[in-house]
């Protein structure tokens, strides 16, 4: 069974967390028929007692807790949660992220962890109707996998010329392509599975020569 890890960073959340941890429970419950759910909560130098609460309140849960000791803001926790999840997914994992601060309604989630295998499904979801013609045609093109090297997706191409040789965080990619950190968190991570990127200390990404 594939697992879903769910990545939530943290910063000062303490009043929030057991909450949080009731709607890890719940998601659990709802998705057990499809996933082994995993929860990685990333604590971005809280100063209260968020770190000791989530750990108090993760009976029944598969928690992990990272810590940073000082806080390096949302894009270096995302960097450490992403880099986590890169030693231990398997190919077929999926990742979500969700607010600390129980913004994010636990309950959509499973409407949007539907497997995706061809092009019907997508278009089954978005109540779609193509001809069978265009339905054979995209059946017999190849596939946008999404990734570098795809001529359909300029963002990966965007981060990749942002991202120097040399040793940059998070934050500076953010200041450099306007994109938000879970994008560029997400992205980063597969850049690294592709070996494009190499992960360094402090949640810094450096680009990799072309193989």
């Amino acid at each position: 069974m594939a697992t879903l890890h769910v990545l939530v960073p943290v910063f000062n959340e303490a009043p929030n967390i057991p909450t949080l941890n009731e709607a890890f429970r719940a998601l659990a419950a709802e998705l057990s028929d499809r996933f082994r759910l995993s929860f990685i909560i990333v604590d971005d130098g809280s100063t209260d007692e968020t770190v000791a609460v989530a750990r108090r309140e993760a009976a029944g849960l598969e928690l992990t807790v990272l810590a940073h000791e000082v806080n390096k803001g949302p894009g270096a926790a995302f960097a450490t949660g992403f880099t986590h999840l890169a030693g231990v997914m398997a190919p077929d994992d999926w990742v979500i992220t969700m607010e600390g601060d129980n913004t994010s309604r636990h309950e959509l989630i499973r409407q949007g962890a539907k497997l995706v295998e061809n092009v019907e499904d997508v278009l089954a979801e978005l109540k779609i109707s193509l001809s069978a013609q265009l339905l054979a045609d995209a059946a017999t093109s190849p596939p946008d996998t999404g990734k570098p090297g795809s001529a359909l997706d300029k963002e990966y191409k965007i981060l990749l010329d942002a991202l120097a040789f040399e040793p940059a965080s998070v934050d500076s990619l953010i200041e450099r392509t306007g994109m938000n950190s879970e994008s560029i968190a997400s992205m980063l991570l597969i850049l690294e599975l592709d070996g494009h990127v190499a992960p360094h200390p402090g949640g810094r990404y450096s680009r990799l020569a072309e193989r």
